[in-house]
């Protein structure tokens, strides 16, 4: 039976330059995978990029903390831990200890705590640890230094050096009335 021109064909048309329907879905598909891709990347990298922020401030802040625990340390009235009859001015190996205790997290060695002695703010460096003779008034000035090296390797000519001094007046032989 032959078909007039007013009847309705159940058929999709092609209309030229379209793609089928089943091809359409595929290539949306397709399109929204590249789009997730790059998205991802981005998102990624903008991750790496706050992680790798928060290790540097961890390292600065280590380094910082070091010299400062280490100062205490010295400064401290009373016997040494290791040792009862040394005073805590006097023990080095304590004072690099307490600078190590926190200096972990920026790859501090013994190497990287130095310790010295001066009479105030402004003056020089009167002694290494352990020092000979320490009067009331005198300071320790223990300096840390740390090292960051980058987790993540997209910049990996980045490694970046810290350091840090903090000093704390000794109090010792101190009268009391």
């Amino acid at each position: 039976m032959a078909r007039s021109s007013l009847e309705q064909v159940d058929e999709p048309m092609q209309q030229p330059g379209r793609r089928p329907p089943r091809r359409q879905s595929a290539l949306r598909a397709g399109q929204a995978l590249v789009e997730f891709a790059l998205v991802f990347l981005l998102l990624f990298t903008i991750l790496l990029g706050i992680i790798e922020f928060g290790h540097l401030v961890t390292v600065y802040t280590a380094v910082i903390t070091a010299s400062r625990e280490a100062a205490r340390y010295g400064a401290a009235i009373g016997p040494a831990e290791s040792n009862p009859a040394v005073p805590r001015y006097q023990d080095c190996q304590g004072i690099t200890d307490a600078a190590l205790r926190v200096g972990w997290l920026a790859n501090m060695t013994a190497a990287d705590v130095t310790i010295a002695y001066d009479h105030g703010p402004g003056t020089a460096t009167f002694a290494t640890c352990p020092p000979d003779n320490v009067a009331l008034g005198d300071r320790i000035v223990v300096t840390t230094v740390g090292h960051y090296q980058p987790w993540v390797p997209l910049f990996p000519a980045v490694n970046l050096t810290f350091h840090s001094s903090a000093a704390r007046t000794i109090f010792r032989n101190v009268p009391l009335n």
